[in-house]
């Protein structure tokens, strides 16, 4: 009898499989022109972002088959319990609210912000700060913002000067 030992792998398998198999067959996803006409088949765009959704695909079909029982057992089942921390659901909102912005307000004043909520999170959650009007919340603000600065710059000196990519 076909039983599901593992819900969350289960789960995660199956989404997982359906999104790389959107990524592997949807025609007009990556468009674009050839690279070089002495190897046309590397040298399209969609070519890579194909290649890492089917070795995706595959990984989710091992995930699928990991998680179901073939045999009957009396194994214990893993129920599936969505669990998400704070510390890493604040990072995703801040990078759906960075993508929805980086258009309108540029990509240096919105990198700028993602990059101090990142580094302020993180020092937040490694030193176990206290918000608070302290000496150390001053320092980790500090920090975060000449960090921050510094990583927007070299960032945006590098997509403009060396690689000349023209960012909003």
């Amino acid at each position: 009898m076909l039983q599901i030992r593992n819900t969350k792998d289960f789960t995660l398998g199956t989404i997982s499989l359906a999104i790389s198999l959107w990524l592997t067959l949807d025609e007009g996803l990556v468009t674009g022109f050839t690279l070089s006409h002495r190897t046309p088949f590397l040298g399209r765009p969609d070519v890579y972002v194909r290649m890492i959704a089917a070795v995706w695909a595959v990984l989710s079909v091992l995930l699928v088959l990991k998680s179901i029982s073939l045999r009957d057992e009396k194994s214990e089942r893993v129920k599936f319990e969505f669990n998400l921390p704070l510390v890493a659901l604040l990072p995703m909102i801040a990078f759906v609210i960075y993508a929805f912005f980086l258009e309108n307000i540029g990509f240096f004043i919105s990198s700028l912000c993602l990059m101090f909520f990142l580094c302020f999170l993180f020092q937040i959650k490694e030193k176990e700060l206290r918000i608070g009007i302290n000496r150390s919340t001053f320092n980790a603000i500090s920090i975060s913002l000449i960090f921050s600065f510094l990583t927007v710059i070299i960032l945006q000196k590098i997509f403009i000067h060396l690689l000349n990519v023209r960012l909003p």
